[in-house]
This record gives C-alpha cells, structure tokens and sequence, in this order.
C-alpha cells in the first residue's frame, strides 16, 4: 500500500557555501569517484552537528536584513547559496517497495543527493521533481540521508523569489506496481447540460522487472459521500515500464461545480493484484464546463461569465514565499471577499495548497509557465506543470508565458506552437495563450495562441478582435484601480472594468495587483504598492471600490478617513456605491446629492471640520446602504482580533491576528504608528509580525511591531487548543485574547531522526599481539595518526599477518537532543572487536564507562546506547579489532543517533 509521509521537520540548514577542508589523498579521490561520489555535505557521513535545525516550508533569504546592498527587484535581500540536510529511516518492511522523494519547490537552483548518491538537479524554483531512491535506499539502523544544495545566485523573476527549500517534501513508498507520478487525468464532459461523459486516464508503473496483471477499480464519490460510479478492468503492466489505462464512466445530473457553488467530488483508485490492494490514490475533481467563445466571452457551466481576477504573486509579508499551508487560503479568501472570481499564477506555477483553497473556495485561475522555451528541460517543465494542475476545476487557462522578448515574430510563434502542442498532448480540454503586452496584431506568438491574452494596450482591443475574429480575448494583465484611480489623478484601472463589463467578446481581466508583493521597488522600499491589499492582506481603498463593482450587493464606502486634516482644509471626499444616487452628509449637514456613475466615483470638495461623515446610498428612492467615518480621539488602548477563527491547533496551521489602537470611545484609529509589543503568547509560536508599510525594514520576526494605517499584523503557529496572546505599547490599555482551537488532522510524518557522524578518528600501527589496557583504555599506546572512517578498509597499506589494530575517537556528545535516549551506532564493523566508551564530564572526569565485546560471528552492525550519560559532555571511543582478513575494520560510518521513539 502507498505510504506518503512528510518531511518537513528536522533538516539541518547551513547558509552560504562550506569550504572544503578534507586532505585529498589517493583513498579518498578513489573512493570519490564511485557511486557514492558525494564530497562534503553531499556526502552521507558528513557531520552538520553545528547546523541550524529549521521545518519545511523554510525560507532562508527573507530572514537577512534589507540593505541598499542588494539587489531592490528581489526586496533588497542578499540572495546566498545554501545546504540542507536531513536522515529518515526505512523499516525492513519497506524493503521490496519502490522509494521516492517528492520536492514541491526549491528556490532557486538545486543539486541533491541522497546517501551520498548524485541524485539530478531542478533548474527552477516553481518546478516539483520526483526522485527515484529505491535502489540505494537503506533500511533499519542504517540511516539515509538526503543533502540539498540550493544555488540561489540565479534567478528566473524580477519579483522577490526568496530562497530554500520553500514547499513541501514528501518520503513516498508504493508497491512496485503503483499509479504513476501525477498520474491521474479526469475530465468530465458534459453531453447535453444533465448526462456527463467522464473519461479517466490512468498511468500505471510497474517498478519490477517481470510483467504484472492487476485489477483497476476506480470509485467516484460526491461531497455528501454518495457514490457517483465505479469502473474496473484488467491491464498488464510490462515490467520497468508505464502503461495508460483509459476507463470511462458516466453520470447524470451531478451537481456543479462554480464560483458561487464549488461543488467538489472525489475519485478513489485502486489497484489490486488478486485480492491483494497494491495501491490506493485520491483525486479531487468538480463537474463543470469552462468555454471562450470569440463573440459571448467566457461562460461558466453554459453561463456568460465575467472573470473578475487579479495577479497574485505568492509571498506573504515578513513570511517570504515559505507560507503555511491555510495561510495561502487565507489569502485567496481575502480575494474572494472582494468580489474577485479570478487568479492568475503570476509568473509561475502557485503551490497545491493554492490551487486547492481555489477549488474550494470557487476562483477561476490562470496556471502560467514561468519559461517561454520549447528546449526538452522546458517542454519536461511544462508537462510537469500540467499534469500536476489539470483536475482541478479552478483551472480554466494555461498561460505558456509572460511579457516574452521573443513573442512578437516567427521565432516566438514556434515557441508557442510547441508549447501549446506538449500541454494539449496531456490536457486538450483547456486553451492556451500567451500574456502580452507587444506584438498583439504581428503574427508571433498570437497567431499560434488558442485564446489571446493582452497585457495592457485596452485600447487596441477592438483591432486584436478584429484581427483574430476566431479567438477569445481575456485582458491577462492590466492596470489596477490603483490608490491613484482612487484619488481621480488617472482612471485606466476603471476604464479597464468599463470594457470588460460592456463588451461581450471580452472574458474578463486580471488586476496588477490583488495584494502588495516584495521586491520591483527601490530601496528602502521593499514591496511594490501595486496591490487592492498591502502585503498582510489589509484592503486598501481601491479594494472597496471593486467591491462596489463586483459584489453584486448593496454597497457604500467614503474615502478618505476623516482623521489627520486641518480645519478648513479643502479634502476630495470620494464615495463608491452601487445606488443610483449618493447623499452625503458632514456632522448631519446635507453636502448634496448626485447621480452615481456605474464605473466612476461622485466626489465632492469638502471643507474640512472634525465630526462624522456619512454617505448614503439610494436605490429606487429607497436607503440601500451607508457608510459613517468618524474623527477619533487619541489612542487609548490596543486591541487584537483573531481574523481566521476556523484555525487548528496541532497541524503546523497559523493564526492571523489584527492589531489596531483603539479610541476612548472604542472606534479604530486609522492613522495610529504606535509601536507595540507581544508579551505573552502561549499556546502557539510567533512566525512573524508586520505591517503595510512598504519601507520598513525592521526585523519582522520579532514580537515588536508599529501599527501602519492604524493596522499591524501577527501569525503564530498554533500548537495548543488554547491560545493566549497579549499585547501591549506605551501609554495605551494593553489588550489581550484568548481562543479556543478545535484540534486538526495531522499530516503523517516520517519519523524526526537526528544524527551526528563521528569523524575524527586515529588509529595506533598494527600489532600482532593483543594490546592490554592501561587504566581501562589504550591510551598509552604510541604512534597514533589519522585515519578516515566510512569509505571502506584502511588496511590496504597495513595488511601484514592476523593482528590488531586499535581505533580511537575523542569527540563531544550531541548537546541539542531533548531527553532522547543516545546511541552509538556502528554501520558496519567488520570482525572480532573490543569496544570500549569512556563518558566524561567537561572537566575530563569520568561518568561511567561502557564496554562491549563482539564476537567475529556477530551481526557487523552494532547500536550502543549509552547508559548513565546524564552528565557527560564528551566520550573517548576505543576499538581494539583482531584483524583476519584486509577487508576488516569499521568500514562504514560511525554516529551518535538520538532514537526519538523511545523518547521518555
């Protein structure tokens, strides 16, 4: 059966390259040029007991401080190289399964090896790869270990990318005969709007060497559980190979899936060898059609369908791009509560955990390729891409790239042709189009584009329709209503919706931005202010003024607040509202009445006089809606809001936490800075704090923070079901919150197992009598020198008659294990071996002393635990062997391991 567990816990993390000081003699470039051919921390013994210990998803860059040093396109941080490393343990149950490794994302570049072993390399940061270690995986007490080095000094955006191993890792054991690696295409295709075709392409793997027969059963279910349909058939699997099994179904009057209602159903498949189940994999997917039609746009389930979408990139504030899993479902959801029904992946593939809070939650995305290439790498990645992608039905476009040099000429138009060809070879139930911003009416990358996207230019709209009266237009990237629309100084952000709303053939737009991203600003700015949200998700103006287009309810919003302005002062009050008239009124003054414009704001110049400011919204003569902004006093007191209330405790989710300043009436202030302080958190950790100020660059992972628009942020992983938090600044009543978090499912683990390989080894000369202990060691014998332990025998030079040899080892016991029982372990000790530990206090001073004899005939593997070492802070490890053969001696590594299962 498939076992996925993990591996986000318990890897040792060194930033910046490491010097290479191992003496390299003949024995080591020999045995360096074999299999296991890793050099330093690539290698398996390699000891990175000093290492920092991090979790998964880890990113290393956002934690460095921002400089004007820097690069400001990537948010004025240093981008360094890096290493990781992290041991796991396969049972001798797992022996005979077929072992792989899944990274989800690592930033930017990376080379990996697993015991020692070259693994491949992954060129891209949005890119996953799937490792194959069955055949140098190691089992019991021998650990593995998987070494990543991440060359971070290439980069593939002009936004900040950070850096590490920033998604997921997952241990993967199946049976030999498995369903493939993303290998599992479901596309329902509706007949008649009731009657559902539902074809099922399923790639199996058959790891062994033999041919296999097995039964495919595949089970189909709806939200409620109900079974929708079962298939089975027979297929033969050829040994070493993969094989496509095509299998159909169908059903009637399912229900939907849509941005108002994302029904989701799941499908079960099963492979079975006779009676024996081999493997078991879950697949989501959702019963809806998604088309472009050149002349009616985009329809939904046959339903004419404005894409009301912003640009995202996936970066979170003082997180990085390393986000917990239900933070990017935070973030989409802040989305979704505009109004907006539209993602694009901006400009690259976003994580799994997106695109399944966009299932969810019922957005419309836009997958995009971050490389406009058609090279085999490209081609893989693309394929890759897609076939990870292509169940959900969140997912109505492929988008093969981004603004590309090349996409206005012939060169562009092959590029294109060959992408659009590989993605339809694994899903040609989606069109594919490029993001452009030149060369929309030349006969580059447009002209072989199922569908055309268009990058700004709104004005030439009409000539691309005309010029390709067979394609679906969809305005893939344009301008925002930014704060600027907001403030009437330029309006292409609204003119942009004013098309899209009343010209049919348009599908719909994508924003620049939904929320504020890190990097394209210069320094001390960090994050460029582009977005509806800042960079915590807190809405800015224009966020209200989509609401007012998009959410189809009754809505009105006055900007600016009315706090900060002199009496007298002449203040431009904007009112966005979707009544068809806007009174307004200043401390129960009636301002005037006007006509509200479907697109555009009513404004009005205002003299300034502290008070309340009120608009209300008429429809049909009748209030529909209003909206009050009041000038507050003076903060008084903190308080914090837990914005996320569904968070779980126990499964590594995060709380979202506001922090506002509150007047002596309670009403927010909105222009307070004070700074605050966490005092108390119990019950969960703090990841970090922030605020929307695009250039502050303090240290965001420190429990001090200043309020930014009367706003800050806090996210703290949840441990406990009970939370406590308080927060307090100078001057102010100091607030404090207490919740209660319902447990959440946890995330099988593959077992945290730290290692420390013992290294500085010496060996006395060879001697053909046994040597006797002196005061219980043998430290009195002369002529010891220095000898590598873990590449095999060190007798080739030695080798004279039967003998003896002692190895001896001074070395400090492992400080940062938290009452986990110690183990010395020997991988392989080959022949008859004496063994003594002596456990010593810092003072040299004796703890105890463990010894241990090994008969020849003995098992060469050996596990010591150290007995009474509660004190001890250092060991000296003596090794007397009596050598038979050339090929005797510890020939594998040695270490201390800590067994956390039988942790007290």
């Amino acid at each position: 059966m498939r076992e996925k567990l993990q591996l986000d816990r318990g890897w040792k993390f060194h930033r910046g390259d490491v010097e290479d000081t191992v003496s390299h003699g003949y024995l080591y470039t020999y045995m360096h040029t074999k299999t296991e051919r890793g050099r330093g921390p690539a290698s398996a013994d390699y000891d990175d007991s000093l290492w920092e210990t991090v979790e998964l998803p880890h990113d290393y860059v956002v934690q460095g401080a921002p400089t004007p040093e820097a690069n400001p396109v990537h948010g004025s941080l240093i981008r360094e190289n890096a290493w990781y490393r992290r041991f796991f343990r396969l049972e001798p149950s797992d022996r005979g399964k077929s072992i792989h490794i899944e990274f989800e994302g690592i930033c930017t570049e990376s080379r990996i090896w697993i015991n020692g072993c070259y693994m491949g390399m992954n060129d891209s940061a949005y890119a996953e790869i799937d490792l194959d270690m069955t055949d140098i995986a190691r089992y019991e007490d021998e650990l593995n270990v998987i070494a990543v080095y991440v060359d971070n000094r290439e980069y593939e955006g002009w936004w900040y990318e950070g850096g590490g191993i920033y998604r997921h890792v997952w241990l993967v054991k199946t049976e030999p005969v498995c369903v493939d690696y993303c290998g599992i295409f479901i596309h329902p295709e509706s007949r008649d709007g009731k009657l559902w075709n539902v074809p099922i392409e399923t790639t199996l793997r058959n790891d062994a060497f033999s041919d296999r027969e097995v039964r495919v059963v595949q089970t189909a279910a709806d939200e409620q559980g109900s079974l929708l349909f079962e298939t089975e058939s027979i297929q033969l699997v050829p040994g070493r190979k993969t094989k496509r099994l095509m299998q159909q179904a169908e059903v009637r009057n399912p229900k939907l899936w849509s941005v108002e209602h994302p029904t989701l159903c799941q499908l079960r498949t099963r492979i079975f060898s006779g009676e024996v189940l081999l493997d078991e994999v879950d697949t989501t997917f959702g019963f809806r059609t998604a088309e472009f039609d050149a002349e009616r746009g985009f329809l939904l389930n046959g339903i004419p369908t404005k894409i009301k979408g912003m640009c995202i990139h996936e970066d979170h504030g003082g997180l990085g791009t390393a986000l917990p899993d239900n933070i990017k479902e935070y973030r989409v959801q802040r989305l979704k509560d505009m109004g907006c029904n539209g993602y694009r992946f901006s400009h690259n593939p976003h994580s799994r955990e997106t695109l399944d809070a966009c299932d969810r939650l019922g957005m419309l995305v836009m997958d995009e390729n971050r490389w406009f290439e058609s090279s085999p790498n490209g081609l893989r990645r693309l394929e890759n891409m897609v076939k990870r992608d292509r169940n959900h039905p969140s997912v109505i476009v492929w988008s093969a790239g981004n603004e590309e040099s090349l996409q206005d000429g012939e060169r562009g138009r092959k590029i294109m042709n060959a992408m659009k060809h590989r993605i339809h070879e694994q899903d040609p139930t989606r069109p594919v189009l490029m993001a452009m911003h030149t060369g929309l009416l030349e006969d580059g990358a447009a002209q072989s584009a199922d569908m055309i996207g268009m990058n700004y230019n709104i004005e030439l709209c009409e000539a691309v329709h005309k010029k390709y009266p067979e394609k679906a237009i969809v305005f893939s990237e344009v301008n925002n209503a930014s704060e600027e629309d907001v403030l009437g100084n330029r309006t292409a952000g609204i003119r942009t919706w004013q098309i899209v709303d009343n010209t049919p053939y348009m599908s719909g737009m994508f924003a620049w931005t939904g929320m504020d991203y890190r990097g394209e600003h210069d320094y001390p700015g960090l994050f460029a202010p582009c977005g509806c949200m800042d960079q915590n998700g807190y809405a800015k103006d224009s966020y209200y003024l989509y609401q007012t287009y998009w959410r189809g309810e009754a809505f009105v919003y006055i900007q600016p607040h009315w706090n900060g302005k002199k009496a007298g002062q002449n203040v431009t009050v904007r009112v966005f509202s979707t009544g068809d008239e806007v009174s307004l009124y200043l401390n129960g003054r009636l301002l005037g009445t006007r006509k509200n414009d479907a697109y555009f704001q009513t404004d009005w110049n205002v003299a300034y006089e502290p008070g309340e400011l009120k608009a209300i919204a008429m429809v049909n003569g009748n209030v529909a809606a209003q909206c009050v902004r009041e000038t507050t006093g003076e903060p008084k007191k903190l308080s914090l809001k837990l914005e996320n209330q569904q968070v779980k405790s126990g499964c590594r989710e995060a709380a979202v936490y506001t922090v506002t300043a509150l007047d002596e009436a309670g009403r927010e202030v909105p222009d307070a800075e004070n700074v605050f302080e966490i005092t108390r958190l119990k019950g969960a950790r703090l990841l970090v704090t922030g605020n929307g100020d695009v250039k502050d660059t303090s240290n965001r992972r420190e429990p001090v923070c200043r309020l930014y628009n009367g706003k800050a942020q806090i996210i703290a992983e949840v441990q406990d079901t009970r939370v406590e938090i308080q927060a307090e600044a100078r001057g102010l009543e100091k607030a404090a919150l207490t919740s209660i978090c319902e447990p959440g499912s946890k995330v099988p683990e593959a077992e945290t197992v730290q290692s420390r390989y013992i290294t500085n080894w010496e060996m006395a000369e060879w001697m053909p009598e046994e040597p006797e202990k002196v005061d219980g060691n043998y430290s009195h014998l002369p002529s010891y020198h220095p000898v590598e332990i873990g590449h095999g025998t060190q007798l080739h030079d030695l080798w004279k008659n039967s003998g003896f040899l002692v190895y001896h080892c001074h070395t400090d016991i492992p400080k940062d294990r938290k009452g986990e029982p110690l183990y010395l372990q020997f991988e392989l000790l080959e022949g008859k071996a004496s063994i003594t530990v002596e456990l010593k206090t810092e003072d040299a001073k004796r703890v105890n002393v463990i010894e241990v004899e090994k008969p020849y005939e003995e098992p060469d593997k050996l596990a010591l635990k150290m007995e009474g070492d509660g004190d001890a802070s250092q060991a000296d490890i003596w090794v007397c062997m009596e050598i038979f053969s050339s090929f005797h001696g510890i020939t594998k590594p040695v270490r201390w391991e800590f067994r956390m299962e039988e942790a007290q």
